[in-house]
């Protein structure tokens, strides 16, 4: 449950710090930013309306002796006829994204960053759709403390 929690957590976090950024593709139509935990809601991969989007989703985790931690997989797209423009799109989005997760540090005042911060934007763009990831662990409640961090049942 505490990868649930995370996402959550960090599409607050993301929907708080985009909430006044947008994305002018090159035709001049500009468009909010949507954040989605898990999957799209309800709409199909090339729907125009879709894009500019990021999905947000917890994708893995790992015990170890001392610490717990949480890997999710943010996924940025943007839409754009022009490829240029596209790929600078998905980079600057991605990029926003990345200063967010590393100024913040610690999400929802529960989860700690674990660097390093992976990224990478999609080499082969699925036109008009371009796109990146980051890849991002958190430290999650490990079990010795769940007695300490109550927070942890919510």
């Amino acid at each position: 449950m505490t990868a649930v929690m995370l996402a959550k957590a960090l599409k607050a976090l993301l929907d708080e710090k985009l909430a006044a950024y947008t994305y002018t593709d090159s035709s001049g139509k500009t468009r909010n930013i949507t954040t989605y935990t898990y999957y799209l809601d309800d709409k199909q991969p090339g729907s125009e309306e879709v894009a500019p989007y990021i999905v947000i989703r917890p994708v893995s985790g790992e015990d170890d002796v001392e610490n717990s931690t949480a890997k999710c997989i943010i996924v940025a797209c943007v839409r754009d006829e022009v490829a240029e423009a596209g790929y600078l799109g998905a980079v600057n989005l991605i990029e926003r994204i990345r200063q967010i997760l590393l100024t913040t540090g610690t999400v929802g005042k529960k989860f700690p960053l674990k660097k390093p911060l992976k990224w990478s934007i999609d080499n082969e763009p699925n036109r008009p759709y371009y796109s990146g990831y980051i890849e991002v662990d958190y430290y999650v409640g490990h079990l010795d403390d769940f007695q300490q961090m109550p927070f942890l049942y919510e």
